[in-house]
């Protein structure tokens, strides 16, 4: 045995029956070669000659290779005291094993104290121990074996409680955060080491593998702080592994405030060596309400979402870095059949997968709907960081009705949406195909502002009725039964004209909805009001109408006033003047009434058949109304009954003129060309006109043809009746006048009686008949003029023989 150069102070020895040994101080000198583990082996099996040779040994003091060591022998125990440990042990040589009873050793640094008994094996070097420790309190049994410079061990323990806990952590000088995990963050009633064992490789610059120590403990009623700003997970019991240089925390039972979240777990990896973080794991099955939120809060993720209804199967899992505290949040939601109220606003969820990436969260495979309005098949990401979403829309239905009208009618549609939850008070909806915007306000009302009326007039049954063109609308409701209206609208209309008689294509709107109460305003000069009867006012805008207009659905039971003030209606070419006028539908049943003036028109009944007077109308509104202008002066009455196209009744007139009318000038230049028809001339008429005194015709309109049944004109020169046919939708005339004598004439020969009635006979009156045929302004006209003209002398004689009769009677 190669010794080094030891120093010796206050040596003692004594022979009695054996060696007695005291020493009071040993130094042995550091030097170059370092390796004395041989050394060592020898000296402990030097350590079966002791008994032999001495009976008491006791040095007080050895520096040997920096260790302060105290070494006892006495009575056959060996008492050992260096600057880390303190060892007493009772050892017994047999068959080159050492049997050693150790009743006491404390490890310094950690206050480890334990009691057993070893083996030392002197031929092969291997050791075992077996014994009960005690370190901090916490007490158990520990196995010890050694061979081959590793050492394996195998530790259990008793009850023991969390300030026991926090001492021994404290002496491994583990990471602050990773020992507040171990008994700061998580605290129990009380805890058991059901085993610790592992590997110690006394030749590896690792002493301590972490991968091959393995562990179990199991805390009970303990109480876990993922986070100081969130509520503390209760647990009936956590089984902690230690394995693979990781501590697991499997969660029993963990309760969040009232949330299950069985399934849960913690994991600390890299304990010892490397970079050391924490997962932590949460699984549940609940709402995301308020306390799932404030946990995730905690971690600087802020949800702008809850869950209404329905449940959420969870996993979310966060991972934090005891380095630079990284925080990385990451999980999985899975849901169906609920309602998610995100911003204010709910989104019905009938199945989603719903994937959260720290402040991203993306929808893998959902079908949502908003309220019955939206539904469609989702993907994309919501941002709440930058607070705003992408996503993109498939089969997309969106269905809004607002009592019989449909407001908007999409099917299957593909739309790219967009969200904004910037604002404190709403968030808004982008559809960028449909160029519209949906604001969800806090308060729950709804704003729909679209932008381009044009984009989705195609899904809108109600714009696309009405043929709109182009414009915008912005739509205000809270409950989607009252809707306030404000925007601008351009489309074709043949109905609406103003005084110019230019068509109006620009809208103006803006009013109130309700489903019982409505107000609308256009242009300033229509207003619709709905209560119980829909009413409309029109003001300075003339109205066109046809017959295809004014046809209308004989089982339609709907009933509507519409009022009118300085708005002309002009049917089919033929306007109305007027003041005022009312209209009112009585479900199957209309009134009429139109004031122009001093005239008056009323018409009442039902499509199939209607009524209609007309008193004082002048010469302004029939010269209007029928297109001719020729007419000065007048009263002019009518009453009709029966329906579009089948109409009979009378027009009465009285003291008008019948001035520059192509017919009755075509008639009139025809008389005065035909010399023979002097008598039938009056040569004021080109300058006058026609002066009829009284008129009457009676008349029957059946769709396009107009049968005059009796027309009687009783003028200031000539009187004239007749009858015929007009077709008006080929402006054609067949039809027979009676003109009957010049009157400055006959009422001359009237006053001499005899010789009037032998001349003009018993009516007194001369007259002739017309035929009119072909065109209506200019038909052909022939007489019978040659046939009365050779009848008249006989006719005369005849009157002359029948005289003394006429004198008698």
């Amino acid at each position: 045995m190669y010794l080094p150069k030891i120093y010796i102070k206050g040596l003692y020895l004594k022979l009695d029956k054996k060696l007695i040994l005291n020493i009071e101080n040993i130094k042995i000198e550091r030097e170059k070669r370092k390796n004395r583990k041989k050394d060592i082996e020898n000296y402990i099996r030097s350590f079966k000659y002791l008994p032999l040779l001495f009976q008491n040994i006791n040095v007080q003091k050895i520096d040997f290779l920096n260790y302060h060591v105290t070494f006892l022998y006495t009575d056959d125990i060996y008492f050992i005291d260096t600057d880390s440990y303190q060892l007493a042990a009772k050892l017994k040589l047999k068959d080159h094993k050492i049997y050693a009873y150790i009743p006491n050793f404390l490890h310094k640094n950690f206050n480890f104290n334990t009691t057993g008994n070893a083996i030392f094996d002197l031929r092969t070097g291997f050791v075992s121990y077996r014994g009960k420790y005690d370190i901090d309190n916490i007490k158990g049994d520990i196995y010890i074996k050694y061979k081959n410079d590793k050492i394996d061990f195998l530790v259990k323990s008793r009850y023991f409680k969390n300030e026991n806990l926090k001492k021994i952590t404290d002496r491994f000088h583990l990471n602050k955060d990773i020992s507040d995990w171990i008994y700061k963050k998580i605290v129990a009633k009380r805890y058991i080491l059901k085993f610790l064992k592992g590997e110690i490789d006394l030749n590896s610059k690792k002493i301590y593998d972490p991968k091959k120590i393995e562990g179990l403990a199991t805390a009970y009623n303990a109480q876990i702080e993922f986070n100081k700003k969130a509520k503390k997970v209760k647990c009936k019991k956590i089984d902690v592994v230690f394995k693979n240089d990781s501590l697991y925390f499997k969660l029993h039972t963990p309760k969040y405030e009232n949330i299950d979240l069985s399934g849960s777990f913690v994991v600390i990896k890299n304990l010892i060596y490397g970079k050391s973080y924490i997962d932590i794991i949460i699984k549940t099955k609940t709402k995301i309400d308020n306390e799932i939120k404030s946990l995730l809060l905690a971690y600087n993720i802020n949800l702008p979402l809850y869950q209404k209804s329905g449940e959420t199967r969870a996993i979310v899992k966060i991972n934090v870095d005891f380095k630079n505290f990284n925080v990385d949040v990451s999980g999985d939601f899975y849901t169906q059949n609920s309602v998610l109220n995100i911003s204010d606003f709910d989104l019905i969820i009938k199945n989603a997968h719903l994937k959260l990436k720290n402040s991203t969260l993306s929808i893998i495979d959902s079908q949502l709907a908003i309220s019955n309005i939206v539904s469609a098949n989702a993907k994309g990401k919501i941002f709440f960081d930058k607070k705003e979403a992408k996503l993109i829309l498939t089969n997309l239905n969106i269905y809004q009705k607002f009592n019989s009208f449909e407001l908007i009618k999409a099917q299957n549609l593909n739309e790219k949406l967009y969200l904004d939850f910037k604002q404190d008070n709403f968030t808004q909806l982008s559809f960028e195909n449909l160029n519209s915007v949906i604001k969800i306000y806090k308060d729950k009302s709804f704003e729909i502002v679209l932008k381009d009326l044009s984009k989705i007039k195609n899904y809108s049954p109600i714009l696309k009725k009405a043929d709109i063109k182009k414009g915008k609308l912005n739509i205000k409701t809270k409950d989607f039964n009252s809707f306030l209206i404000d925007g601008e609208l351009e489309k074709p209309n043949k109905i609406l004209f103003d005084k110019k008689g230019k068509s109006v294509t620009f809208f103006k709107i803006k009013g109130k909805i309700e489903k019982n109460n409505t107000k609308i305003v256009i242009n300033d000069k229509i207003k619709f009001l709905y209560s119980q009867i829909p009413k409309i006012y029109i003001y300075s805008y003339d109205i066109y109408l046809n017959k295809n207009i004014l046809k209308t659905d004989k089982k339609d039971s709907s009933r509507f006033f519409i009022f009118g003030k300085n708005s002309n209606i002009i049917i089919d070419n033929h306007k109305i003047l007027s003041n005022r006028f009312t209209f009112k539908n009585f479900e199957k049943r209309f009134e009429f009434e139109n004031i122009y003036k001093k005239s008056l028109i009323k018409a009442y009944g039902n499509i199939d058949y209607f009524s209609i007077s007309a008193k004082k109308l002048n010469d302004e509104f029939v010269k209007t109304f029928l297109n001719i202008y020729g007419i000065i002066g007048g009263v002019y009455n009518l009453e009709a009954k029966g329906n579009l196209n089948n109409l009979s009744g009378k027009v009465k007139f009285y003291n008008a003129t019948l001035k520059d009318l192509a017919l009755i000038n075509n008639i009139m230049a025809f008389l005065n060309t035909i010399p023979a028809l002097v008598t039938f001339s009056d040569p004021g008429y080109s300058t006058k006109g026609l002066k009829i005194k009284k008129g009457e015709i009676k008349f029957r309109l059946k769709k396009d043809m107009l049968y005059i049944d009796d027309l009687k004109f009783n003028g200031k020169s000539v009187n004239i009746e007749g009858v015929g046919i007009i077709n008006l939708k080929e402006n054609t005339i067949n039809m027979i006048l009676k003109l009957q004598t010049l009157k400055k004439v006959t009422d001359i020969i009237k006053k001499i009686p005899i010789a009037g009635y032998i001349i003009l006979g018993k009516e007194g009156k001369i007259s002739t008949v017309l035929k009119l045929e072909g065109d209506l302004i200019k038909p052909k006209i022939s007489t019978k003029l040659p046939e009365e003209t050779i009848k008249a002398p006989i006719n005369i004689i005849k009157r002359t023989l029948q005289l003394p009769f006429k004198i008698f009677k």
